[in-house]
This record gives C-alpha cells, structure tokens and sequence, in this order.
C-alpha cells in the first residue's frame, strides 16, 4: 500500500511538470490585463496609438507592443502562462486613442505548458471597444 500511495504521488507530481496550476494563469492574466489597461490609458493621455503583436501560430509567454513613434515595449509572464490567438484572426491589432478601440478585437487563449494540446485554462478577451477581461469560458 506504501508503495501504490507513493507511485500515485509521483505520477500526480509528473501530470502537472512543467506546467503551472489554473489559479497562476489567472493571476498571469490578470497582469497582462492590468498592464493593457495602463497602456490605453497611457495612450489616451498622449494620444498615441499602439500596434500589439499577437502569437497566432506559436504559444508565446510575451506580447510584444509598438508605439506610433516605434517605441517598442514587451510584456511577458515570466512562464507562468503561455498565450495562442483564438481563431484565424489578424496577428496584429490596433489601438486607436481617438475612438478607443482595438481594431480587431481578439481574444488569447492562455495555457498552462507550451503545448497547443492543452485546454486553455484561461481566455484573455479584448473587445474593439476597448473592453479587456479574463474569462475561463470562451466567448460565443
């Protein structure tokens, strides 16, 4: 019994390697929410627009953002979720200070592992009207 309760621990700790729990990829996507956020409200202040790179292919930790005078900024989880556009989507989108919006709107799926065969555990949804939230189900 010893021995069962021992292998069935480590096989518990092997199904998780690599990987971080549902609640950290909240957590990770809330940070990247919050720091979206600051970034429109920067750029209504400035009236600068910004292009931010979406990972459509590939499972990327970072986002990468590109200021109208080519300013670059990145913002990255650290490892702790990895983020694939929803969809066949532009791999890019736009914020307009002007209007407000995200033209497109898009939505992220945010993964635990590196592995597009994981379920996402979370959805990072950002409305062209500006709306950002994190949500576990998908939108419709």
């Amino acid at each position: 019994m010893i021995v069962a309760a021992l292998v069935g621990g480590v096989g518990l700790m092997m199904e998780n390697a690599g990987g971080n729990t549902p609640a950290e990829v909240r957590k990770a996507g809330e940070n990247c929410r919050m720091w979206l956020q600051r970034k429109c409200m920067e750029s209504l202040a400035s009236g600068r627009w910004f292009r931010l790179y979406l990972p459509n292919a590939s499972l990327s930790e970072t986002l990468l953002l590109i200021w109208q005078d080519g300013t670059a900024e990145t913002w990255s989880s650290g490892g702790a979720c990895f983020f694939q556009l929803r969809g066949h989507g532009s791999d890019r989108s736009y914020y307009l200070p002007r209007y407000g919006m995200f033209v497109p709107g898009f939505t992220l799926k945010m993964r635990c592992r590196r592995d597009p065969c994981v379920v996402p555990d979370w959805y990072l949804i950002v409305s062209p009207y500006g709306s950002i939230t994190v949500r576990e189900d998908p939108p419709l």
